[in-house]
């Protein structure tokens, strides 16, 4: 038939080198290939590695794209705990946020203060030098909350960018061994494989929305608290 073809044929090993029948922890070469389909060059030689000995590897998209992405490649209980991780540290973190948005507002209210067209000279001169006082200011005030912020994002990040793939390696394993213990049927097991791995653009978007309003929810629920006090 055209899915026994399909699955023979194996598209997702063209180019890799590897062949079918190859284990990679335990697992066909051709089953993880079905399993993470266009990513296959990327992720076999990585899975292999990992198969190895080797802990832990850098995903660029991880390190961009977190902890959506997590839900993009449907490792769905990660995904929630970085969601959570993400949520935490950004109330946390809120201060200093506010402190960020408090300067740049009175840099902005500079500006907005100013009428360009029917200023003098000794005008414009006064406006750009409280312009500097501002912009000074502002570099001073704005450097500690905002190098504590970008700080801690990108330890965040960084840590979902190395445990990324380690990750999607055990979810690949977990999920394969699952199903070739449930169905016996070769076509059907390496349909449910397909299924069960790939992308979904619907949980990354779902995340991302669910983040938005988690974030929103904690900070309006923290703001409720303190104007209690």
């Amino acid at each position: 038939s055209g899915n026994t073809q399909y699955f023979n044929d194996n598209p997702y090993l063209a180019g890799t080198g590897i062949n079918t029948d190859d284990l990679i922890g335990g697992i066909k070469a051709g089953d993880i290939a079905l399993y993470t389909q266009a990513a296959s060059k990327r992720y076999l030689p990585k899975f292999r590695r990992f198969a190895k000995g080797k802990k832990l590897s850098f995903n660029f998209a991880a390190f961009f794209f977190a902890p959506y992405w997590f839900f993009y490649r449907k490792i769905y209980k990660a995904g929630i705990f970085f969601i959570a991780l993400f949520a935490s540290v950004s109330l946390m973190l809120t201060g200093f946020s506010n402190e960020i948005m408090t300067c740049a507002d009175s840099y902005i209210n500079t500006i907005n203060s100013f009428n360009y067209e029917n200023a003098t000279e000794e005008e414009y001169a006064a406006f750009e030098e409280a312009l500097n006082k501002s912009s000074a200011d502002f570099l001073q005030k704005a450097k500690k909350p905002i190098l504590i912020v970008l700080g801690v994002d990108t330890l965040i990040h960084l840590l979902c960018a190395l445990v990324a793939d380690r990750l999607y390696y055990k979810k690949m394993k977990d999920d394969i061994n699952l199903i070739n213990e449930g169905v016996k049927e070769p076509n059907m097991r390496k349909l449910m494989i397909t299924r069960r791995g790939g992308l979904s653009v619907i949980a990354f978007a779902a995340s991302l929305f669910g983040y938005n309003s988690l974030v929103q929810f904690l900070a309006a629920g923290a703001s409720m608290i303190m104007n209690s006090f």
